[in-house]
């Protein structure tokens, strides 16, 4: 069977009213093509109205004859709309290009996909602003491989806080906790005297990554103002969560948290002693079995 693979071309592109209405145009043609058999379904939110950031993600399968018609009309929409977007990606199966795309979200950006990775997949990511906001921005994109006598497709529609634009635009500081406000308004309180408190059960893979995600931030911050024995206890409460509950996480959370204690660790770059014990952290998640 001829390997489902594109040569993706730059086209002239036309202006539309909405910067990715042609994109969200195809998802919803694909919602209702009798061709596409949805499988699984995966939709992150962090409110259950007015969401400040989710990200929805749908697994579908294509008989291959049927996604042989159903992949001209995806190339053909993104590439109409590549000039709207600020960053446009593009990837084939069996590329030499190594290069991947991480889109982040969460209120904290504190989850990413990453695109690219995997060399027998194709992939097509647009990135917009969003006209009514500018902190936040659209991620679309659209992953496909070949699984047996059918396709394979992967989609998703992220939105959240811009990298870019959003930053953190105050900081306070008292006997007891760093307090931090965002450019959402919201305030992320950083509690020196509860680091050793009593913990909270992790039963999932996204409790997980909420909490070392603010385990991250707590590091991070509290190595900018020179706490380092609150940064010693902070390194050993990621060991512990790596080590109780890192087999609750995907192979892609794993690699996302893996990347990111090695950030942590560079940041300590003159202290033995918590490169050691993040690096421990980081040799229990690439222990466990991935859950994918």
């Amino acid at each position: 069977m001829k390997r489902l693979t594109i040569l993706i071309a730059s086209m002239s592109m036309a202006m539309t009213i909405s910067a990715q209405s042609k994109i969200e145009t195809l998802f919803k043609q694909m919602d209702s093509n009798t061709a596409v058999h949805r499988i699984q379904k995966n939709h992150y939110t962090d409110k259950e109205t007015s969401p400040t950031t989710f990200c929805y993600n749908d697994k579908m399968a294509v008989a291959k004859n049927d996604f042989n018609k159903l992949v001209k009309q995806i190339v053909e929409t993104f590439n109409a709309e590549a000039t709207n977007a600020y960053n446009f990606y593009q990837k084939t199966a069996d590329s030499p290009n190594t290069s991947t795309m991480r889109v982040s979200y969460g209120t904290g950006n504190q989850y990413a996909i990453t695109f690219g990775s995997h060399a027998q997949h194709n992939y097509l990511v647009a990135l917009f602003h969003d006209s009514e906001n500018s902190l936040k921005r659209h991620a679309y994109a659209l992953v496909w491989y070949e699984e047996g006598d059918s396709v394979t497709v992967l989609r998703y529609h992220i939105y959240g806080n811009n990298p870019q634009r959003t930053r953190v635009t105050s900081r306070s500081k008292n006997r007891d906790a760093i307090i931090i406000k965002n450019q959402d308004g919201e305030d992320i309180v950083i509690n020196y005297n509860t680091i050793d408190g009593p913990e909270q059960p992790v039963n999932t893979d996204v409790e997980f990554m909420k909490k070392f995600g603010m385990l991250r931030i707590a590091f991070i911050e509290a190595n900018k103002n020179h706490q380092s024995m609150l940064c010693t206890g902070l390194s050993i409460k990621i060991l512990e969560l790596c080590k109780n509950s890192g087999k609750l996480l995907t192979n892609s959370e794993r690699k996302i948290c893996t990347d990111a204690i090695q950030a942590l660790q560079k940041q300590v770059a003159d202290d033995q002693y918590m490169i050691g014990v993040l690096e421990e952290a980081k040799l229990n998640l690439k222990t466990i079995n991935p859950k994918d």
